[in-house]
């Protein structure tokens, strides 16, 4: 798999909304992203906050299809079993929101 095209984490917060890079390709501290600041002090620090995990949350999102499909593969049919196909499905439908209609592998695999 190619690597990410966004900035590695970890990211983080300052205050009022900034997001900033804690490493990766940009000046460790870097402040890349301001959250827009006519909402509320709190609304804006809670977007920021989401913003900033947003390299874990695509991690985990990855690795929890990873062992969904192990877990719940039938291996004669190769479909998933039981009620994970839905999260499942969902998991997907994330990861190829955040990296875009471009990538070709969602799983993380090589990684």
């Amino acid at each position: 798999m190619a690597s990410p095209a966004h900035t590695p984490g970890p990211w983080d917060t300052e205050p009022f909304g900034r997001v900033i890079a804690l490493c990766g390709n940009v000046q460790r501290g870097t402040v890349w992203a301001n959250v827009a600041t006519e909402l509320s002090a709190d609304e804006t620090r809670a977007n920021a906050r989401l913003i900033s995990a947003a390299p874990e949350l695509l991690e985990a999102a990855r690795e929890a299809c990873d062992f969904i499909s192990s877990h719940f593969e039938n291996l004669t049919t190769g479909e998933i079993e039981g009620d994970a196909g839905e999260p499942l499905s969902a998991l997907y439908s994330a990861i190829s929101k955040a990296l875009g209609p471009s990538a070709h592998d969602i799983s993380g695999e090589g990684r």
